[in-house]
């Protein structure tokens, strides 16, 4: 009888745990710029409980810095780099510099245009403007390649996490506090169970 109503509690405290920890990451992300928050929340699947996560992209808040390298997106859209093996990815945002004439990312992506490599002269101050058009001494030297069209750039910003630490703190505390709960009815029932086998055997 015990064992029959520990064990559902038992695996309700898991699923708690395991929410627990990916509060816990959230928290470790809040500082990390374009961080994501991820949710956790219990659902039937065969009828069964399980725990399904979600990643919120929802854009964060933009920062402005004094770095004019620093590349952000304001839409849903993301900058078209391209690795060295000629593969293609999606950034939300970049830090760039010339590079051999050419932008590149910090992490060494070359960053795309509508006519492919963006080349550029390293000795002259350059410009993005919103639509993504890359002007040099008032000259057009390219539009930098985006995934949709309508997402704008900010140059000189930075986005910040999307994660909310009021309420990150706030489901951490009634989760902690349904864990609790959890393990004090485990605790009960085990110490039940002991109490009766030591009864028994008393017989």
């Amino acid at each position: 009888m015990s064992d029959q109503i520990i064990s559902p509690v038992e695996q309700a405290l898991l699923r708690r745990t395991e929410q627990l920890n990916d509060l816990a990451a959230n928290m470790t992300k809040l500082s990390t710029p374009g961080a994501k928050s991820e949710k956790s929340f219990e659902t039937y699947i065969d009828g069964e409980i399980i725990i399904q996560k979600v990643i919120i992209n929802t854009q964060g808040a933009l920062k402005p810095t004094t770095n004019q390298s620093q590349l952000s997106l304001n839409g849903t859209g993301g900058f078209v780099v391209q690795d060295n093996q000629g593969l293609e990815h999606s950034i939300r945002q970049i830090r760039v510099e010339v590079i051999n004439g050419q932008l590149k990312t910090s992490d060494g992506y070359f960053l795309l245009g509508n006519t492919g490599y963006i080349t550029i002269d390293s000795t002259i101050p350059w410009k993005v403007m919103a639509n993504g058009e890359l002007y040099q001494a008032d000259t057009l030297v390219d539009q930098i390649k985006l995934t949709d069209n309508k997402t704008q750039i900010l140059q000189g910003f930075i986005e910040q996490s999307n994660i909310d630490p009021a309420a990150e703190m706030i489901e951490l505390i009634k989760v902690s506090r349904s864990s609790e709960s959890y393990q004090t009815v485990i605790k009960t029932q085990s110490k039940m169970t002991q109490t009766a086998f030591d009864q028994l055997g008393g017989l």
